[in-house]
């Protein structure tokens, strides 16, 4: 490695030698190639920019903003390292000094697309609705494409009460793209028409794709409880966890569930339509074998395989339980468990056993839970109300189940 430059020309290559590093993945060596740089040009803007993110990328955060700062001091008119900064910020849950850093690159840059979608997700975080509503208007007017503002635009509408208006921005999105499956399941829970009988998996997989990163953190402002319900009623039936059975985590996310479940497991499956989720289910290094898939699909495709069944939230995204519990059944031996939640609707609310709701998400009484359980060969032997989370304030009223897989 050369000590020293000779020329501008010698630094903008070496540069680019340490870029092509970092874009590679080879964060060490990438690391010791700014380093080299900033030893020769201690006050290189483009460098201290570069490694900031870098340090960012290794989990560095602070000595992330320390550079970054130093840039902005030495340059203050790029707006790329504001946001930048912004983003280590917003991650560090430092939402105002966050906010500040998007709108200053805003300012040098007023069509920061970027920026303007960031600053709308952090007035979300801090509940300023309004402001954040203006800034995803302000990027799909920047940017008709950006699906990810619309969606946001549309719940933060709906959460708002401004469910007219939430409708409509949705059949805004529908005219530039007509079967985005997140628009089309929205309408169909807002406005009654078109009512499915479970959600479809491109809407389940974009969803879940798109919120994969926040996924925890969002729960986490939720006291959430369903994992942790289920296991309770779980010990109730298998109390002593000798790491000797074959289970599955149905729908496993991130992988909430799977340090509850690993006591249990001699091997711990997880599955879940969304990569996004499996990727991250995977970074916990607590599953035997995670696999992307379809539940109900999966399932038929696992005739007898597991002694343990858990679905955590995932039953929700189903209105009509009866070909995924029959699965479920097939998937489970003889004398095997499944053990899952749904979200409790009152036989006032549906006859028939089951509604989508503007949320998105099914619910389904009892009555209709426990009759198509048994048809499917699944003997409940354990069915509690239950509060699953908060949202918006209120209650999220559950049923947790535990059935048994008869001989028949």
């Amino acid at each position: 490695m050369a000590d020293n430059f000779a020329s501008g020309a010698d630094l903008v290559e070496f540069l680019q030698t340490a870029v092509g590093l970092h874009q590679a993945g080879d964060l060490q060596e990438a690391e010791r190639h700014y380093r080299s740089l900033l030893h020769q040009v201690p006050d290189n803007p483009d460098v201290l920019h570069f490694l900031g993110v870098l340090l960012h990328q290794l989990g560095r955060g602070n000595e992330a903003v320390e550079m970054i700062r130093a840039s902005i001091d030495i340059y203050p008119s790029h707006p790329d390292v504001h946001s930048n900064l912004g983003n280590i910020l917003k991650e560090q849950s430092r939402l105002t000094d966050a906010e500040e850093c998007y709108r200053k690159a805003i300012d040098l840059s007023p069509n920061h697309v970027i920026s303007h979608y960031n600053l709308a997700i952090v007035f979300e975080e801090q509940d300023k609705l309004v402001e954040s509503i203006a800034e995803y208007r302000a990027v799909i007017d920047l940017h008709p494409d950006h699906n990810e503002a619309r969606y946001r635009l549309g719940i933060l509408l709906y959460k708002s009460g401004q469910l007219d208006q939430a409708v409509t921005s949705f059949r805004e999105w529908l005219e530039t793209e007509p079967d985005n499956p997140i628009a089309l399941h929205m309408l169909a829970a807002w406005t009654g028409e078109d009512q499915p009988i479970r959600a479809t998996n491109d809407y389940v997989r974009e969803t879940f794709d798109q919120f994969a990163e926040t996924f925890e953190k969002h729960l986490g402002n939720l006291d959430y409880q369903a994992p942790q319900l289920l296991i309770d009623v779980i010990q109730q039936f298998i109390r002593k966890p000798e790491r000797m059975l074959n289970v599955l985590d149905a729908g496993c996310g991130t992988g909430l569930c799977g340090p509850l479940l690993r006591p249990y497991s001699g091997c711990l499956t997880g599955v879940d339509i969304s990569s996004g989720m499996i990727e991250i289910a995977r970074d916990r290094g607590i599953y035997d074998d995670l696999i992307t898939a379809e539940l109900t699909g999966y399932l038929k495709e696992s005739v007898s395989k597991f002694d343990l069944v858990v679905a955590t939230d995932t039953l929700c995204y189903f209105g009509d339980l009866k070909e995924v519990l029959n699965a479920m059944a097939a998937a489970l031996h003889t004398g095997g468990f499944a053990a899952f939640t749904v979200e409790h609707a009152t036989k006032t609310q549906n006859e028939a056993g089951f509604k989508l709701n503007k949320h998105g998400r099914f619910s389904h009484t009892e009555d209709y839970t426990q009759r198509v359980s048994k048809e499917a060969g699944l003997n409940v032997q354990a069915m509690a109300k239950a509060i699953l989370r908060i949202e918006k304030n209120e209650p999220v009223h559950g049923l947790v189940v535990l059935a048994s897989k008869s001989d028949s």
